[in-house]
């Protein structure tokens, strides 16, 4: 490696990702020499101090850098070793060191470097922890930083005390295109405090706040900024417990949010009367690619409701309503809509309690959605019968990837998958397939290749199934993981048919 690098001064870019190397001084010496180079990636690298103590001083002569990736390099320790050669590198336009846990007193020491690089457009600092005392030290640097058009300051255990000080900084970045906030503990207050600062933002495009536990009166704060974000392309509230008042106070701004190909409000519990504030709004986004209502206490009623909107977004990609419960009843109203998406390529109705009645009236629409490549019906309890009615429409599916069936009362199957040629997770656990079952499930194994991720946990079956188990399973040259946890075998089965050198796989 060294060797190379050294034979070309004029390199412009290098990537070290996932190296797990001990540095030495001649390839310190090498990286210094790299006097063109306006790209250096070492992320997932592992960095020790007295390693990062050796590359300190190359990367101080690099100033033609304008991007450095040491995301997930385990540097955190070590911060204050780096902070020196970071304030040299003022060409700098992308600064990546997410997953670092830096802190927050490394966050206080990056502060220091931070406001030298005002060439700086894009900050990731994700994962770091930095805590309000990070966020409030970010506060003076941020505001020397004009041209900053991305800032993910993700998972940093931020309050409304640092939302608030942030927020302070922020209203000066008016050419801001995305911000991640999301999974910090902003709350009702801290969302108050920022949604002041984003009426000046009218570039945003990505804004994420979820995870943040921001609650009815966060949202109605959010509701009085989010109608002047009209570039916004991607929005994530999810995992934020708005409630139906918070849907309700969000209904007015989204209508003019005609540019948003994602929209995430999963995980808020809106409830029908949630649903039907957002039913108007929902029906003018005819952009959107992503539509995430999962987990929001919907009901048949409410499928009922979203009957014309979903109509309309014809353009739509992925689809998530999972743990909805919305039943039988809601599956077959859904039915009518799915019959329009023909873009679909990943629909999640996982946790759904739509039963036999509700899966039977899925078929039809299924066997359209020639281009998806995942599925999720899990815990749907459609039996056997379920699963024998799905089957031909399955069987047009062959872009399949992913296909979740866990939970579902599944027991002796009289046909399998080998038309799933691209199937790659198949994921069958608690089920009641026994005997029968796994041996009609087996014989599909020859025409799987690709399968890397296969889930038979709890299905009722024993020692003796192995026999007819195993064999097939050479077929499977990509198997990657195989999940048997809950079944009747011992350790000694396991071993006896399934030994690590022949298989080659993880078992679980």
């Amino acid at each position: 490696m060294v060797i190379k690098i050294s034979k070309l001064p004029r390199l412009n870019e290098l990537v070290l990702n996932q190296c797990s190397f001990a540095t030495t001084g001649q390839f310190t010496y090498a990286l210094g020499r790299l006097k063109t180079l306006t790209s250096l990636s070492l992320r997932d690298t592992s960095i020790k101090p007295e390693d990062l103590r050796r590359i300190a001083p190359a990367l101080k002569l690099l100033t033609n850098l304008r991007k450095i990736d040491l995301g997930n390099s385990n540097i955190g320790p070590s911060i204050d070793i780096l902070i020196p050669s970071l304030a040299d590198l003022t060409k700098l336009t992308i600064l990546n060191l997410e997953g670092n846990h830096i802190e927050q007193q490394g966050a206080i020491a990056l502060a220091r470097s931070l406001a030298l690089l005002t060439d700086l457009t894009e900050i990731n600092l994700e994962g770091n922890t930095i805590g309000d005392e990070g966020a409030i030290a970010l506060t003076f640097p941020l505001t020397q930083l004009p041209n900053l058009t991305s800032l993910d300051l993700k998972g940093n255990a931020i309050s409304p005390l640092g939302m608030a000080a942030l927020a302070q900084s922020l209203r000066h970045h008016t050419r801001l295109t995305k911000l991640d906030l999301s999974n910090n503990e902003i709350g009702q207050a801290g969302t108050a405090a920022l949604a002041q600062s984003l009426t000046s933002m009218t570039d945003l495009m990505h804004l994420d706040l979820s995870g943040n536990d921001i609650g009815p009166e966060g949202a109605t704060a959010l509701a009085q900024s989010l109608s002047r974000l009209i570039n916004l392309t991607s929005l994530d509230l999810s995992n934020n417990t708005i409630g139906p008042a918070g849907a309700i106070a969000l209904a007015a701004p989204l209508r003019h949010l005609t540019n948003l190909t994602a929209l995430n409000l999963g995980g808020n519990d809106i409830g029908p009367e949630g649903t039907e504030a957002l039913t108007p709004p929902l029906a003018r986004l005819t952009k959107l690619t992503i539509l995430d209502l999962s987990a929001n206490s919907m009901t048949a009623e409410s499928i009922e409701l979203l009957t014309t909107p979903l109509a309309r977004l014809i353009n739509l990609t992925t689809l998530d309503m999972n743990d909805n419960n919305i039943g039988p009843e809601g599956a077959v109203t859904l039915a009518t809509s799915l019959l329009l998406l023909t873009n679909l390529k990943e629909l999640n109705l996982n946790y759904n309690n739509m039963g036999l009645d509700g899966i039977k009236a899925l078929a039809t629409p299924l066997a359209l959605l020639i281009h998806l490549t995942s599925l999720g019906l899990a815990d749907n309890n459609m039996s056997t019968e379920g699963i024998q009615t799905l089957i031909p429409a399955l069987k047009k599916l062959t872009k399949i990837v992913t296909l979740d069936i866990c939970k579902n009362n599944i027991g002796t199957l009289t046909q399998s998958f080998p038309y799933l040629t691209n199937l790659i997770v198949l994921l069958l656990s608690d089920n009641t397939l026994g005997s029968q079952g796994i041996t009609a499930l087996a014989t599909s194994f020859e025409h799987l290749p690709n399968l890397a991720y296969l889930f038979l946990d709890r299905n009722a079956f024993d020692a003796t199934d192995i026999i007819t188990l195993a064999p097939q399973l050479m077929h499977l040259t990509n198997l990657k993981i195989l999940g048997l946890k809950g079944n009747n075998i011992t350790t000694e089965t396991l071993e006896a048919y399934f030994p690590a050198s022949k298989l080659g796989c993880f078992i679980l």
